[in-house]
């Protein structure tokens, strides 16, 4: 993509990049000014170090419970717990563990309202809560144990509301309650002793060095607390005395390690108590002073580490306190910068292990002062004193300390006293820049500024602040580097005439061009880099000629090229930044060939490219620190590199930097040793020895383990008697053949750049590299003693190398230990002894006889032996039979049926896109493609439901809840067995209640499957009278939007006797007045009822013979938002790419060319660049050479299969940063672990829909996507049906004529003549149009063509 750019310069286009990424503000430590640069907020010089802290978010998208936030804890595990108004939360870094009340578990949380967090030295959690009294959490057992009021015991908790906890040196501690005073807990002894102080509502409580407890009030102000003696003494507001403290209730309270007493109030701001004095000193709102407290209502106080306080206040956002010069740095929400706090109103704040900051505002604001180390200056549209544009071509500072900034758009200069000033091409004006494609800048000795463009060459008068703008040849070429030698020359590198010397006097050129006819002219006419060493040697860096250099004296050019037989020749011929370090050595950027290191005394070249750990292979720009570390520019992002180690250090805009992509010929070394690198949006500005990485080496823990895709919770009778950070050895059962672990590195600044490597000790021969996955499985472990180790790094890549480990232990079956074959040798012995002895007593009374029986009994066993042994094959290999069959016929079914939905997906996508008229289908047209898909995902549907049988015949089915429309299930339902009933002469009526949710989040598949059984049965059991469906819904106490809905299925059927109804839910069984009917298998109503229990409900029956029967079914569920069910039904469609994404390329490997056409189709109009491969090992070659960012791998295909090609790949370094997609036709579930194990990202089963495709890339690759925007929501109402004979009746009134046509287009099967004539019967009568149109959509034509001869 680069290079194309590059190329695109050579050919003179002034417009480089078409679309450039949303600007985003400079960082900056002082945020009362505005984003740095502008010139309204430039009183002084800029500080170009300065960085406002930037904030990652959580919020209920991400798991969080609740939005408001009132305690924050870090555990001494590592884990953070979140306190919230609706759950207690415990985070690992990728999801929250979420603990609510639940009446039916004992040791539950007593209320989810939590206000208060503290932990013991002993690592138990006290949980203050609103309600539900004081908690204690013990995380060894995962149980909760409560104290709550009660009026007949004085020793109990005065209030079930806790407000505040806070520890005591002897180890118990006082809590602050809303009503009840200030409680004293005893922990040893489970008792309070309650103090009532002023208004008794205690917001904050806490303890000082001298033991006093300090006890801040909602209407009473502030009380301390002699324990001992008992006396209280008040401090309350006196608006007559400046030394009281401020106005309104005390929110919060902060003992500093000075021992200072903070104290923030709802009206009175900032109060610090001076104990000397016995008097309070104020810090409040001051309009006039932007470094005043924001607002006067606070209700945090937080000291981090470094004895730095934090304030949080209602409607001013975060202000950090600099005692020295009593400032408040304020940090406040911008609706236009997505990385500011989210909203003003802050409830707490925290620093944890790590030093990262939690803000809690509506959700969590994470502020890490390690992850953001680039300071970034992009361009703001509003501001036209900003930087002129985003993609920036070069830097330079000149010798007053001004800062030049070259742009596609134009020419910034900032100022050192401040300013900023932009130029750019007028084309009535003369004197103005030449143009607007400014690719280098340079002051002579001379100070004379000059500016290489697009069209030639600038220089800028300072006095006259204007421009003389020269040609070279009298003709607009583009000039890409300059520089002066000793003689007063420039030498400038152009686009199309090589390199030319350029004499300032006389403004003459002289061109060194390439001459084919001359080995030792210049290779290239096309240069965009120069150097000049001490010697007088012209180093030249060409576009596809490679390196070049001369001695300026007598111009006679020795040239570098790439040898592909030669390794130690130059790695590419396109040279994009050629620099000597303190050493005198030469370091050669290159286009697509990395890092060289010229070695003049072999005159060969060094390489060091992606398979070394450098970022990218192609290089623009190499500065040097002081420490010696060479800073490279590259297309992903800045690797730093030690010349002596050889060894990288790679940055990405996770760590700050303007974008992953920089452009050639933008870097400088400031005389301050700052560096600046520009890019496609902006530059960063850094000094290299502040950019460190965080030290800290994070905990590791294994966070779950599951046996059978199940996770094993702790308990009593479980296999984890305590939780898995407190178990040494989890015992497991031979059989138990696939276990898998979750695990997390607890630092929780960019979770996605953390690394892992396990193994199992034991079984694994080395660690296994997982990049940023955080989980493991294995299957068919045999017996044995393991130990699972997991190490991981920060955010940063430094390594925790203890990690965390687990034993497991597999014991063998009872037939394989030393015990039972000790055992099974002494019986042989036994028997055999003594059989002996017997057959000697014996053997002349009843030797025939004996021998006799011997050889009977003998040959009776042997057969029955051999019986059995068949038997236990034959059932064996029916079950590897039928499994194999299930896993083949599905994947042979699902391939077709992938290019037949994906097909006409494309179509259906064609039909509604804009275009001429001509390649549009027509509505008959999209119309059949519409019936194609729907039929497909009929017949998906019905393989799905083959696969769930076998899964429920092996115990293994699950639940897959979502979202969906209740009603628009029944009216289908309703729609299925209206007619079959009316055959039968029955009635059929649903009669749903108005409390009953219209969207509900359950298993749609398995509540249908249950209620088309209940249906099915009660049409098929009813001779005579009707059948009646009723729903209803209660809602569950203590649960928001959760009921409890049934479901009667009524019928005036033969009915079942009572000895019976137990019976008929057994598999295989029926009732005995169904026996003559001679349907069904006896197995409908023991899967339903299976599911209804593996769904959390009930299926009862009652029944009276001769009266008929009443299912009833029960399902716990939740209501759900109608736009996210009507989104998950109809997603939105895709239309394009956002502007401004570098070119994603995708490799599409699979073995049937239909698939990887209708891929290439989806992908390739969208602007994906896509190859393909027919197999593994084709997709290697091309992988290895190509270097997609995205492989859509098939797991089945000759010559090398999918799980081999991805291992090979993501064995490499290079791998890595691959992202592979499982696209497999494989319908078991088990398949899934197995294939993301082998190393893939994700898993897409076929046949697939597009935006299972373009969900996992924007997922994984971040790429961003245009939608087409949905229509307004409008919500579906449930009416009943007519009768067949209410529509025979109904058709009687319409046209002639019109009959007449409906009855030609049914014969003849023409559906849009169907639909055209049902649209003029809407007209007349809607009830009659509606139920045709039901019966057209089910492809009922006969019910039709009946119902027309019955008229």
């Amino acid at each position: 993509m680069k290079m194309t750019r590059l190329f695109c310069l050579l050919a003179l286009l002034v417009t480089l990049v078409a679309c450039v990424p949303n600007a985003t503000p400079v960082d900056q430590l002082e945020p009362t000014q505005a984003y740095l640069p502008t010139a309204h907020a430039i009183p002084e010089p800029i500080d170009w170090t300065n960085r406002v802290p930037r904030f990652d978010h959580l919020s209920l998208e991400d798991g969080l419970s609740q939005s408001v936030v009132n305690a924050i804890l870090q555990d001494q595990r590592g884990f953070i717990w979140l306190g919230t108004q609706d759950g207690l939360n415990r985070y690992d870094g990728y999801k929250f563990s979420v603990f609510k009340h639940d009446p039916a578990q004992e040791n539950s949380i007593s209320s989810n309202f939590i206000q208060a967090l503290y932990e013991d030295p002993s690592g138990v959690i006290w949980i203050g809560t609103l309600g539900g009294g004081l908690n204690r959490y013990d995380p060894v057992t995962e149980q909760f144990t409560s104290w709550l009021n009660n009026p007949q015991e004085t020793s109990s908790i005065s209030s079930n509301s806790v407000s505040s906890i806070y520890p005591a040196r002897d180890g118990t501690l006082w809590l602050g309650t809303n009503g009840g005073g200030l409680n004293h807990f005893k922990p040893a002894s489970g008792t309070f002793s309650v103090y009532h102080l002023g208004d008794d509502v205690i917001l904050e409580a806490l303890v000082d060095q001298d033991g006093f407890v300090w006890a801040g009030t909602f209407t009473s102000g502030l009380m301390r607390l002699d324990p001992q003696t008992g006396e209280v003494i008040e401090y309350l507001h006196d608006s007559r005395d400046e030394g009281s403290i401020g106005e309104g209730a005390i929110l919060t309270m902060l003992l500093d390690r000075q021992h200072r007493l903070w104290v923030g109030t709802t009206a009175g701001g900032l109060n610090l108590y001076d104990p000397r004095i016995d008097r309070f000193v104020h810090y409040t709102l001051d309009p006039s002073n932007p470094y005043s407290l924001p607002d006067v209502n606070v209700q945090a106080i937080y000291e981090d580490r470094d004895g730095v306080l934090w304030i949080g206040t209602v409607n001013g956002g975060l202000s950090r306190f600099d005692a020295t010069t009593e400032r408040f740095y304020t940090y406040q929400s911008n609706p236009d910068e997505d990385t500011s706090l989210s909203t003003n109103i802050v409830y707490c704040v925290f620093q944890d292990a790590a030093g990262i900051y939690w803000i809690s505002t509506l959700g969590v604001d994470l502020y890490d002062p390690y992850r953001y180390k680039f300071a970034y200056i992009s361009s703001d549209p509003d501001d036209p004193r900003t930087l002129i544009s985003n993609v920036v071509w070069s830097v330079y500072e000149d010798q007053s300390g001004d800062l030049w900034i070259g742009t596609q758009d134009g020419l910034t200069r900032f100022t050192s006293q401040g300013e900023v000033k932009n130029y750019q091409n007028d084309p009535s004006n003369p004197s103005s820049l030449g143009n607007n494609s400014v690719y280098g800048i340079f002051q002579d000795s001379q100070s004379v500024l000059w500016i290489a463009t697009g069209a030639g060459l600038s220089r800028y008068d300072e006095a006259s602040d204007r421009f003389t703008n020269f040609l070279v040849y009298d003709y607009p070429i583009p000039v890409f580097d300059l520089l002066e030698d000793d003689r007063g020359s420039l030498w400038l590198g152009t686009g199309g005439n090589g390199v030319v010397r350029f004499n300032r006097q006389t403004g003459h050129y002289i061109a060194y061009p390439h001459d084919s006819l001359d080995l030792r002219s210049l290779s290239d006419d096309n240069v965009i880099s120069l150097a000049l060493d001490n010697s007088g040697t012209l180093w030249v860096g060409t576009y596809s000629g490679g390196l070049c250099r001369t001695d300026i004296a007598q111009v006679d050019f020795t040239c570098y090229q790439n040898n592909p037989a030669d390794p130690t020749s130059l790695s590419s011929n396109a040279v994009l930044a050629i620099f000597e370090d303190h050493l005198g050595i030469y370091w050669i950027g290159t286009g697509g060939g990395g890092l060289n290191r010229y070695n003049p005394q072999t005159d060969t070249f060094t390489q060091y490219r992606e398979v070394d750990g450098l970022a990218n292979d192609y290089v623009y720009g190499i500065l040097e620190d002081s420490q010696g570390f060479l800073w490279l520019s590259t297309n992903r992002g800045i690797s730093r590199f030690d010349p002596r180690a050889e060894t990288f250090r790679n940055y990405t805009r996770h760590d700050g930097l303007q974008s992953d992509e920089f452009n050639q010929g933008a870097y400088l070394l400031t005389r301050d040793g700052r560096m600046v690198f520009g890019g496609v949006n902006g530059l960063n500005i850094f000094d290299p020895l502040d950019i460190q990485d965080n030290p800290y080496q994070p905990p590791v823990v294994i966070t779950q383990f599951s046996l059978f895709y199940e996770t094993v919770a702790v308990g009593q009778s479980s296999i984890l008697p305590v939780s898995l950070q407190d178990i040494d050895t989890i015992r497991l059962d031979y059989r138990d053949d696939f276990f898998a672990f979750e695990f997390a590195s607890l630092h929780y600044s960019a979770p996605d750049q953390i690394l892992y490597a396990y193994m199992l000790e034991g079984f694994d021969e080395e660690w296994v590299q997982a990049g940023n996955r955080h989980y493991a499985g294995y299957t068919n472990v045999p017996p044995g003693d393991y130990t699972f180790k997991v190490r991981a790094t920060n955010s940063d890549g430094v390594w925790n190398q203890e990690g965390a480990s687990l034993m497991i232990t597999i014991p063998p079956p009872f037939w394989q230990t030393w015990w039972f074959r000790i055992l099974a040798f002494a019986v042989v012995v036994g028997v055999v002894v003594g059989g002996v002895e017997i057959r000697i007593r014996i053997m002349r009374m009843q030797k025939r006889q004996l021998e006799i029986q011997v050889t009977e009994r003998t040959q009776e066993l042997r057969q029955a032996m051999e019986e059995l042994k068949q038997a236990k094959e034959a059932a064996e290999a029916a079950n590897r039979a039928k499994s194999t069959f299930l896993a083949n016929v599905s994947h042979e079914l699902r391939t077709p049926l992938n290019a037949i939905l994906g097909f006409s997906q494309l179509m259906l996508r064609s039909a509604k896109s804009a275009g001429p008229e001509q390649l549009r289908l027509s509505p008959e047209q999209t119309e059949n493609i519409e019936i194609i898909n729907s039929s497909g995902e009929h017949l998906l549907g019905l393989i799905n439901e083959v696969l769930e049988m076998s899964k429920i015949e092996a115990g293994r089915t699950t639940l897959r809840e979502q979202g969906f429309d209740l009603y628009h299930l029944l009216e289908g339902l309703e729609d299925m067995f209206c007619l079959r009933a009316e055959e039968k002469g029955l009635t059929l009526e649903f009669d749903i209640h108005e409390d009953v949710p219209q969207y509900v989040r359950l298993d749609e598949g398995k509540l249908r499957q249950i209620l088309m059984n209940l249906l099915g049965n009660a049409v098929k059991f009813t001779p005579e009278g009707g059948i009646l469906v009723r729903v209803l819904a209660t809602p569950q106490k203590d649960l928001a939007q959760h009921f409890l809905i049934k479901f009667e299925v009524e019928d005036s059927g033969m009915g079942i006797s009572p000895d019976e109804l137990e019976q008929i839910f057994k598999p295989f069984t029926q009732a005995a007045s169904a026996e003559h009917v001679q349907e069904g298998t006896g197995l409908g109503l023991s899967i339903s009822r299976r599911f209804a229990v593996l769904m959390g409900g009930t299926l009862t029956a009652t029944s009276q013979v001769g009266h008929g029967s009443i299912f009833t079914l029960e399902i716990p569920a939740s209501a759900e938002a109608a736009s996210a069910v009507l989104r998950d039904v109809q997603p939105r469609r895709i239309i394009g790419l956002e502007p401004g994404q570098p070119i994603t390329r995708v490799l599409v490997v699979d073995d049937k060319p239909v698939n990887r056409i209708l891929l290439v189709k989806l992908l390739a109009p969208l602007g994906f660049e896509v190859l393909q491969a027919e197999n593994g090992k084709t997709a290697l070659e091309i992988w290895e050479a190509w270097e997609p960012q995205l492989v859509l791998m098939d797991m089945r295909m000759p010559v090398m299969d999918g799980y081999e090609a991805t291992r090979r790949i993501k064995a490499t370094l290079k791998g890595q940063a691959t992202v592979i997609f499982a696209v497999t036709a494989s319908a078991l579930e088990e398949d899934r672990a197995v294939i993301l194990s082998e190393g893939c990202d994700h898993y897409i089963r076929k046949p697939f829909r597009e935006q299972d495709i373009f969900s996992a890339m924007e997922q994984h690759l971040g790429i961003r996507f245009i939608y087409e925007e949905f229509g307004p929501i409008e919500k579906a109402t449930s009416q009943k049906k007519p009768a067949l004979s209410e529509l025979i009746t109904r058709m009687s009134g319409l046209p002639a004529m019109l009959l007449q046509r409906l009855r030609k287009a049914v014969v003849l099967g023409q559906v849009s003549e169907i639909a055209a004539c049902i649209g003029e019967i809407q007209i007349l009568d809607a009830p009659l149009a509606a139920g045709l149109a039901r019966l057209a959509e089910n492809y009922e034509y006969n019910k039709i063509l009946e119902m027309l001869e019955r008229v």
